[in-house]
């Protein structure tokens, strides 16, 4: 997943999936253990999504999908 400025198409149940796994990694005691794991090549990709949603993030349900568009602070 490349993250830019541009509208990212996801089902539900992948969002359904996504927020369920960002609750789990939420109720962590320290938010800091995520930069180790972000040396993981699969989980490299949550630390981009995890700034993207700290950039600002706006959730759209269109129909049957959802539509994520983010704004960046430049």
């Amino acid at each position: 997943m490349v993250l830019h400025n541009s509208p990212l198409f996801f089902k539900y149940a992948e969002v359904q999936s996504m927020c369920y796994f960002l609750s789990q990694l939420s109720q962590l005691s320290q938010l800091s253990q995520l930069s180790q794991l972000s040396q993981l090549s699969q989980l490299s990709q949550l630390s981009q999504l995890l700034a993207t949603i700290s950039n600002g993030l706006f959730v759209q349900q269109r129909k049957h999908r959802i539509k994520i568009v983010w704004h960046s602070r430049d």
